[in-house]
């Protein structure tokens, strides 16, 4: 058990966390320190058990300290703006967004705001996320991601938590799949010409590394976690970029900018980052019908 006066977050206080892509009020009911042997998550390190204000009791969870928040008026701030958010992408994409069912640990708080890149281009959703209250004091990557990729992130939360469904396993297309088919399409002399294709193999390299590193721990839904177990049994030779595929991969990008500002790097740094994960973003979003195949199943 952990010290409780060495602790950011203290038994019976309010708070808010983070529940899926929205926060909510909550109150802390426990704390405990979880090792490699206990966190049934993989995810080491404090956690805390919560109730959120106005649930079940059977929604209490423990979760990681990085999806809570202080209870103040910048955090209700930022609360009522991503639930103003999602209220417009909802209307936007005729989806209907109950109180979620859904364990996506998102570890900062989502913006969005519309921009004008380019003249003649098409608005786009810019989400950033930030991590800890003070990691705003760290550069932080924008990324701006299409509203057909929302969109889609928007109904793959209705199918799994709504729904109740999956998506069958292994995908295929797997996340090295796309990935190897988008430097081929680069090869091609398609995307961002002007970039570095050494680098961009890199910036590659390193998404398909958070993705296998988060994934279990950040990028799934409570429901998906059983099946996740399984897939690693049944397929131990397999990393989890082999076995999972599109919907998952856009998954990360609402985590990758807070992934990012945790490394400390310098502005230009990220500003530069932003360019190459842009063009992949593009290149996801000219390939949405290839990719998101609506596959969805009832759980057995």
């Amino acid at each position: 058990m952990s010290q409780q006066k060495d602790l950011p977050y203290q038994v019976s206080e309010r708070v808010l966390c983070y529940h899926g892509p929205l926060i909510y009020e909550a109150k802390i009911l426990k704390a405990e320190y979880f090792d490699s042997k206990n966190a049934s998550s993989g995810v080491t390190g404090q956690h805390y058990y919560i109730h959120y204000k106005g649930w079940k009791n059977t929604w209490d969870e423990w979760v990681e300290e990085s999806r809570i928040l202080k209870y103040n008026d910048a955090n209700l701030s930022k609360q009522k703006q991503i639930k103003e958010m999602y209220k417009s992408k909802k209307s936007s994409t005729n989806v209907i967004m109950r109180k979620p069912t859904l364990d996506l640990t998102t570890t900062g708080t989502v913006s969005a705001a519309t921009s004008n890149i380019e003249k003649g281009k098409k608005r786009k959703r810019e989400l950033s996320i930030e991590g800890k209250e003070d990691s705003t004091k760290r550069p932080m990557i924008t990324l701006t991601v299409p509203e057909q990729l929302m969109a889609i992130l928007v109904k793959d939360a209705t199918y799994i938590a709504k729904s109740q469904m999956l998506i069958p396993l292994p995908r295929k297309p797997s996340v090295i799949d796309i990935t190897n088919q988008y430097i081929q399409y680069r090869r091609e002399g398609k995307g961002n010409q002007t970039l570095v294709e050494g680098i961009m193999e890199e910036v590659l390299r390193g998404l398909r590394l958070y993705f296998d590193k988060c994934l279990g721990a950040r990028l799934l839904y409570k429901i998906e976690r059983s099946q996740y177990k399984q897939m690693k049994i049944q397929h131990e030779d397999l990393s989890n970029c082999e076995i999972y595929g599109f919907e998952h991969l856009l998954r990360l990008f609402v985590q990758l900018p807070a992934i990012i500002s945790q490394a400390n790097l310098r502005s230009d740094v990220t500003g530069s980052l932003k360019l190459y994960i842009d063009d992949f973003l593009n290149f996801l979003k000219e390939n949405i019908k290839e990719y998101y195949i609506v596959d969805y199943r009832k759980i057995e």
